[in-house]
């Protein structure tokens, strides 16, 4: 079945409602404190409610002032229960519920949601996946069937299955290309480790690519049952009705709830963790300190969403006073999130590489002032702002069910939702200074920052042991090399003769007119790995085509001879290089051992022996190569068997021993009669850029000059 390609409402990736109980917590905090001087206390309504045989939940909020219906679906089965290694298939799962039913196409099912002038989405938090559409009131009964028939039917179809899991790739390096929003993601990782509250809803680049369509339909088989799921109704719709309408729709959805891992209990880090998520570039770093709370239905859960409010939940918190200290880029903010099994407060900012230290050191002394006993006229005013914002979640259709809904995943029963504001405005200064001590002392806190390791790591390693997420920058030498002699030239050359005789001999290495290479590839971008895959075609003289794909985009390169193109599956349009392209791929072109070897045998390239050092566990023997009229590069050569083990390119400077990037070879087969490595790891600035595993090597096997030819319509 195909899925539908064009847009439509029914397809939208919609931002999810705030959904999180946590969301509403400081909005109701200390409110009951403030009844003297404040507005009157918010009441909050409970819904007509019925539980159907399945064990399905219907909640009806009657809202008659707009001939509106919402509806919500919610079903335990949200990202924490996504399996090990299978990250990110409850978000696939809840997006492709509208790619297609038993019963509808995906393009039917679209037109279906389009003639309604409807609203309909999936999407997947923490907790719990959401079905929700919003409707008119007259179309309530066909809306409901719409999302009973995603919910209980969707058939999740292959090539649906391959484009989402190809948008949530790009959105996952969207995100490790944007340092705050690395940071905001990085720092539930890192302070909760390995458990699946500190997972990303939409999984890592691995596990996306281990993903198949037959795992998305477990994971709707096992998870997706009405035990346990909550169906809300909201607008102009009688309860009597809509509970009829919910019996007759949904009698069909049958099955136990999945079984849940019982929930680790929450407790504060046993110390600093501290880590660095390695961006060599960046022009400043983002900090973040993390602290690990319990879960929302936990007794210290009030007095510490009233800690959060006087850390930075209102005008005139203490992050507000502080302003925006220097080396801070922006004000310092904080945010506080609960869920059902735990939660996390994050403070921190975008601050000047140089002051990370001075930042941390600011921000560790503001919450520790948490732990001291709060003035009770600024517990008041917290209350009083508190309490004025106390009616916002609940004043829209889509908010008053979320919180409703939140609640019920979070344990929370409908009088504690309903007393909460009581609840928080019991809490006393005592009680905030004695859980800020247990849950946010800041010699336990994690703290992350995203930005250069080689910089950070010295100062961080004062505070304690540092991780970095990424290869560490290698120290390099800065002498300059000594002026080559006969003796080197000579060494130099012999070692060269060595290594060509050892890959298979100059007349073999001379006699490839043509390669092809297939490989997989892994790429590092922003410190994950993505893999990928690459067809690299050559043929002589300077004629090349590199395919590299990665998920479903793949990007083509050309040369042919003086001429250079590109083309990528993003774009209707090819590309033609300018002189610099096709400098670069004409470099590329002569990157590969026989070609390298070939150019060091050069009689007219200067070849100069620069002693020997250690590559990897190996000796090796180190010659420098400058080719006529070209940049001088270095290869390493092993002391026994003479084979290449690196390449050295891009020097810092006309007469430095460094140089930018390195390319490290192994695993060398037999491709007829010459010795190929099948392995390479490349590296760019001291950081692994990629590794590449060939899967095969065919030699002279007569390419056609019509693979390198120059498309017509190139601009």
């Amino acid at each position: 079945m195909s899925g539908a390609r064009r847009t439509s409402r029914a397809r939208g990736t919609a931002a999810c409602a705030c959904l999180v109980l946590a969301c509403a917590a400081p909005v109701l905090a200390l409110s009951a404190t403030a009844r003297a001087e404040g507005p009157p206390p918010y009441r909050i309504a409970r819904p007509a409610e019925r539980t159907l045989a399945n064990g399905l939940r219907v909640m009806v909020f009657r809202d008659s002032r707009l001939p509106i219906v919402q509806i919500q679906l919610a079903v335990p089965a949200g990202s924490t229960r996504d399996p090990a290694g299978r990250e990110g298939v409850a978000a696939l799962t809840a997006q492709l519920l509208l790619q297609g039913t038993s019963s509808r196409a995906a393009d039917a099912f679209a037109d279906a949601v389009n003639r309604l002038g409807a609203n309909v989405n999936g999407t997947a938090v923490r907790d719990f996946s959401l079905l929700s559409g919003g409707f008119l009131a007259r179309d309530f009964e066909a809306g409901m069937e719409l999302l009973s028939d995603a919910a209980l039917h969707a058939i999740f179809p292959e090539d649906a299955f391959q484009n989402a899991r190809a948008q949530a790739g790009r959105s996952l390096i969207q995100l490790r290309q944007n340092a705050a929003r690395t940071a905001d993601e990085q720092i539930w990782a890192l302070a909760l480790g390995d458990r699946p509250l500190g997972r990303s809803t939409l999984g890592t680049l691995n596990s996306l690519l281990a993903l198949t369509a037959a795992d998305v339909r477990e994971f709707h088989a096992r998870d997706y049952r009405p035990q346990g799921a909550i169906l809300a109704i909201a607008g102009d719709i009688a309860p009597e009705r809509a509970f009829e309408v919910a019996s007759r729709l949904f009698a069909g959805w049958a099955g136990p709830a999945g079984a849940t891992a019982p929930a680790r209990a929450s407790a504060p880090l046993p110390g600093l963790v501290i880590r660095v998520v390695d961006v060599a570039t960046a022009d400043r770093s983002e900090l973040r300190l993390g602290f690990p709370l319990p879960g929302r239905a936990g007794a210290d859960e009030p007095a510490l969403a009233a800690a959060s409010a006087v850390l930075g939940g209102v005008p005139g918190s203490r992050l507000e006073r502080m302003g925006v200290p220097r080396g801070f880029a922006g004000p310092a903010r904080s945010t506080y999130t609960v869920e059902r099994d735990g939660g996390l407060l994050v403070a921190g900012g975008s601050v000047e590489t140089d002051s990370v230290a001075n930042a941390i050191a600011r921000l560790r002394t503001e919450v520790a002032a948490l732990a001291e006993t709060p003035e009770p006229s600024f517990l008041t005013h917290v209350a009083r702002v508190l309490a004025e914002l106390t009616p916002n979640p609940f004043e829209t259709l889509g908010g008053r069910m979320s919180q409703w809904c939140a609640a019920r995943f979070q344990g929370i029963t409908d009088d504690e939702l309903i007393g909460y504001a009581g609840r928080l405005g019991a809490v006393n200064a005592a009680e905030v200074a004695r859980a800020a001590k247990r849950w946010l002392d800041p010699a336990k806190a994690a703290i992350l920052v995203v930005g250069p390791a080689d910089r950070l790591k010295p100062v961080l390693e004062r505070l304690g042991k540092v991780e970095i997420l990424g290869p560490e920058k290698p120290p390099q030498a800065a002498a300059a090399l000594p002026a080559p002699t006969a003796e080197t030239r000579a060494r130099a050359r012999e070692l060269v003769g060595q290594a060509v005789a050892a890959h298979g001999g100059a007349a073999r290495l001379e006699g490839i007119q043509d390669s092809s290479v297939d490989a997989d590839m892994m790429l590092m971008v922003n410190g994950a790995e993505l893999p990928a895959t690459s067809s690299l075609l050559r043929k002589e003289p300077d004629k090349m085509l590199h395919v590299t794909r990665v998920m479903t985009f793949e990007t083509r390169q050309v040369l042919n001879g003086e001429n250079a193109w590109s083309f990528t599956s993003s774009s209707d349009r090819v590309k033609r290089g300018d002189s610099l392209e096709v400098a670069a791929l004409r470099s590329g072109f002569r990157s590969d051992v026989p070609h390298l070897l070939l150019s060091a045998a050069d009689p007219r390239s200067e070849v100069v022996h620069r002693g020997r050092d250690k590559v990897g566990d190996r000796e090796a023997d180190l010659v420098d190569v400058t080719p006529p009229g070209d940049e001088r590069f270095r290869l390493a050569f092993d002391a026994r068997s003479h084979l290449l083990l690196a390449l050295y390119q891009h020097p810092e400077s006309p007469t430095s021993g460094s140089f930018l990037a390195s390319r490290l070879y192994r695993d060398y087969r037999d491709v007829g009669g010459i010795q190929w490595p099948f392995f390479e790891e490349r590296a760019l600035e001291g950081q692994n850029s990629m590794t590449i595993k060939l899967r095969q090597v065919k030699l002279n096997s007569g390419l056609p000059n019509s693979v390198f030819g120059v498309p017509l319509t190139a601009e």
